[in-house]
């Protein structure tokens, strides 16, 4: 009996049940392969988000009108919030200060007054009970007086034991209102805050500017146990947040690397560095090394955040939003020539995800593949080719 032809028909035979078999898989397929499966979200998915009205995730179609708006905010810079500055460089008096008192009379002799000389020059400390010490006068509260203040005091406490008194006050040494630049700097340094006050980047300067670029660069500035930052480069571009530092100022300079993820059908799926102070969704594309010709859906570019930019803010007061933003889906269609423009415009923030989502065909030919791959590599083995 020939056995070799019993095979090759009982293959024949699987063959044709099995390619039926596939045949319904294939319009099962067919009718239900929005809901394959894929490297992310499925678009029906996020497209049902459209039109829903209970979601706490926000979906914006971007329209030109859109990509203007975020590009503008992107350039509209961050203000410092701090408390303000002494109003005059007479800044207020601290304990561990050493003074410079000098005082004339009118006549001499007198109790300051020696010889040819009508006046007396004191130096004095503060203590840690915030007093100075002044010979005839006693133990005086000078702890959060100006220079000023402290001078028509010591007025007022030698008349009657001098003839017309005249006093003058300087600060001596004002380490104790130091100013310190600390952190990613190239030369840290402790600054005694000068009689006509400095700038926030003039203190950075001192200490000889940041490691890294100043996009890449946060600054922190700790006023009275508070502490606000903002970026190297809003404070460079934007002249109000040079801010006057007051004594005391604490600055501490750190590395802000900003990074964006790409996944999906893109060619280089990663975690990607933003390398310039303005990079767009184009860039973005780009460095993932563009879309793929066989996967990618064009029509379905998602750029997802946390956006604290007005055009996504919902409505309503959402207090589980204020810190990071509202969750927001940012739709595009690079099949639409409007979109190549709008890429080009669109702004990409530090920890975006960039989602390119895979094309019907793609999912088709990936299924196929699976399918066929077994049967034709089980048709070789038996018909031996």
């Amino acid at each position: 009996m020939d056995h070799t032809g019993l095979s090759i028909f009982n293959f024949q035979v699987s063959n044709k049940n099995l390619f039926s078999g596939i045949a319904l898989i294939l319009v099962l397929f067919l009718s239900g392969c929005s809901s394959m499966p894929a490297n992310g979200p499925s678009k029906s998915a996020i497209a049902e988000l459209k039109d829903s009205t209970s979601s706490s995730i926000k979906y914006v179609e971007v329209t030109m009108v859109d990509a203007l708006q975020l590009k503008s905010n992107a350039t509209n810079k961050s203000t410092l919030v701090l408390d303000p500055a002494p109003a005059s460089f007479d800044y207020p008096l601290v304990k561990g200060e050493r003074l410079e008192i000098k005082i004339w009379e009118a006549a001499s002799p007198g109790i300051y007054a020696k010889g040819d000389e009508n006046y007396s020059l004191l130096e004095v400390d503060i203590n840690a009970h915030g007093q100075i010490f002044l010979p005839f006068v006693g133990y005086i509260e000078v702890e959060n007086l100006s220079l000023i203040q402290l001078q028509k005091l010591l007025v007022e406490k030698l008349e009657g034991l001098t003839v017309k008194p005249q006093v003058s006050v300087n600060r001596v040494s004002p380490e104790a209102n130091s100013i310190l630049v600390t952190g990613d700097v190239n030369a840290p340094i402790k600054l005694p805050y000068p009689p006509h006050g400095i700038r926030l980047l003039d203190a950075i300067a001192l200490a000889q500017g940041s490691t890294n670029k100043a996009f890449d660069t946060e600054v922190y500035l700790i006023r009275n146990g508070k502490s606000n930052s903002l970026s190297l480069s809003d404070i460079i571009h934007q002249p109000s947040n040079n801010v006057l530092l007051a004594p005391k100022d604490n600055i501490v300079v750190k590395a802000n690397t900003k990074t964006f993820t790409v996944f999906g059908s893109v060619n280089q799926q990663s975690r990607i560095k933003i390398d310039k102070e303005s990079y767009f969704l184009s860039d973005a594309i780009a460095e993932s090394g563009g879309l793929n010709d066989n996967k990618a859906s064009v029509e379905n570019v998602y750029l997802f955040r946390f956006e604290k930019q007005p055009i996504a803010l919902s409505e309503e007061d959402n207090s589980r939003f204020q810190k990071y933003g509202q969750p927001t889906i940012y739709h595009l269609n690079l099949n639409d020539p409007e979109a190549m423009f709008i890429a080009n415009l669109m702004p990409i923030n530090d920890r975006d995800m960039l989602y390119i989502a895979p094309a019907a065909a793609s999912e088709f030919h990936r299924f196929l593949n699976l399918i066929i791959s077994p049967i034709t590599s089980g048709n070789r083995v038996i018909t031996g080719k």
